[in-house]
């Protein structure tokens, strides 16, 4: 039998609230009205809009701390990263279904920066995939420049939301790139890779989305038949 889950005061006070937020443009930062305003216009008790308050505080959207105005939050990642977290933890293959998510964000990522990407961008990714070029021998610090380039791409992507989930998510592509670096024991392997960013901004500097969504494709295909590879060999 199926059960109807029916929706609490505080539920529907919470739904109201973000309609409330949406049709008066607040922003983040901005202070919702006080309890007894927002009961008065919601027509419940100011306990039901307390906790209304809690449930969205509960789900990022509002801060609402005690002896303090409710405010619009601001945007944060945190759930993103400790969702990803998670994931890696207590998945075997969780490093591999990472790599397949962001192969299609980053696909779009690629794109968008292609066509929206101003000099600085452009000249930002190229001074970039230089220090990576000369930091292929160091590890430690062709990870970073590698983060660095991807998050600059979803940067320039102008896309909140990507360029939000990639920052979200830095500490666990790091352990992707870092193990997919480690399969590559060749230093012929090594430059493909490096050859392959180049090839990507390259593509995002001249504005060609379409060389650059393939571009990303190709490198994210490359970093996954690696990871399965080691996966296979390690069943």
């Amino acid at each position: 039998m199926t059960r109807l889950v029916r929706e609490t005061l505080p539920d529907i006070a919470a739904r109201e609230l973000i309609a409330f937020v949406r049709t008066e443009r607040l922003r983040p930062g901005d202070s919702l009205p006080s309890e007894a305003q927002l009961a008065e216009r919601f027509g419940v008790s100011r306990p039901v809009i307390r906790e209304a308050l809690q449930i969205l505080h509960g789900r990022g959207l509002i801060d609402a701390r005690r002896h303090r105005s409710a405010t619009v939050s601001r945007p944060s990642g945190g759930q993103i990263a400790a969702f990803v977290e998670h994931h890696l933890l207590f998945d075997r293959r969780g490093a591999l279904t990472l790599l397949e998510f962001r192969r299609g964000i980053e696909m779009e990522s690629a794109k968008l920066a292609a066509e929206r990407a101003d000099a600085r961008s452009r000249a930002q990714l190229r001074r970039i995939v230089g220090a990576m070029a000369a930091a292929v021998d160091d590890t430690a610090t062709y990870v970073d420049g590698d983060i660095a380039l991807h998050q600059a791409i979803a940067t320039a992507s102008e896309n909140p939301l990507i360029a939000t989930f990639l920052a979200s998510a830095r500490n666990a592509t790091r352990e992707t790139i870092e193990l997919g670096l480690r399969s590559r024991m060749s230093d012929e392997e090594l430059r493909r890779v490096q050859s392959a960013h180049e090839v990507l901004v390259d593509a995002i500097v001249q504005g060609d989305a379409e060389a650059a969504v393939l571009a990303m494709a190709g490198h994210f295909d490359d970093a996954l038949r690696t990871v399965r590879r080691m996966f296979d060999a390690n069943a």
